[in-house]
Parts: structure tokens; sequence; C-alpha cells
């Protein structure tokens, strides 16, 4: 999104030194008197209403632009270490990130461990991780013939 953002007012800027360097040489042309005052009047005009309306275009985008890297920021304060938080959790604190994350049950069977029946949301996230993956397997298996 920033890159559009850059895009687009590179774009925009670029514009309007065009519009800038075109009527600077009709006033050059105007005083030289190889065209009208009229004719200058009637190329100038449109062009300057455009570089007005480029002006309004590159301030929304300035606008936009501050408010993109404001929610960047918020997010990067707000993102949670998960990783970080477990090594420094109490039992407590491993159990309700646990809880978080699996929901209120996630159950431990001696024999299968956490991958087992009881356990259907991992359960589901690991079927259809393997699915995904076994897809793409395919594909490339299937290309490279």
């Amino acid at each position: 999104m920033r890159d559009a953002y850059a895009g687009t007012s590179r774009r925009l800027t670029q514009r309007k030194l065009d519009i800038t360097t075109l009527s600077t040489a009709a006033l050059e042309r105007m005083l030289r008197k190889t065209i009208t005052g009229a004719q200058y009047k009637a190329f100038v005009e449109p062009n300057m209403r455009e570089a007005e309306q480029i002006e309004e275009q590159l301030a929304t985008l300035a606008q936009k632009r501050v408010t993109l890297e404001e929610i960047t920021k918020q997010v990067q304060a707000e993102a949670i270490d998960l990783a970080g938080r477990w090594k420094q959790a109490t039992l407590e604190g491993k159990q309700s990130l646990q809880r978080s994350l699996f929901g209120a049950h996630l159950a431990f069977d001696p024999i299968q461990g956490f991958l087992n029946s009881q356990n259907f949301l991992l359960m589901e996230k690991l079927t259809a991780f393997l699915i995904e993956g076994a897809r793409r397997m395919g594909e490339r298996c299937g290309a490279a013939k």
C-alpha cells in the first residue's frame, strides 16, 4: 500500500512539473509574440486547474500515508511475541495463552500426545495444512512431468 501511494505521488508530482514547464514555455512564446494572449490564456487556464487538482490529490495522499504509517506503528507496538510470552509465563499464564490459542480444552493423551481426536481444533488445522501441502506437492509433481 505504501508503494502504491509513493508511485501515485511520483506520477502526480511529475505531471505537475510538466504543467509548470509547459506553462513557462507558453509564457515565453507569448512574450516573444509567437502566440497571442488569448492563446496563452486558453492553454494555461485548464493546465492551472489540473495543477490545483493535483495539489489536492497530493495533500490527500499525504494524509493517507501518515494514517497508514500510524496504523503500522500501532500494529508493531501491539504485536505479541507468543514464544517470548510462553517462556516468561508462569503455569497459569501458559494455560491462559493455551486457552486463547486452542480454546477451552487442549487434551493430552499419554500415547498420542497433543495430536489426538479430543483436540478437534488443532486436528482440523493440522489436517487442512497437510491437505494443502499434498495438493501443492501434487501440482509440483504434475508440472515436473
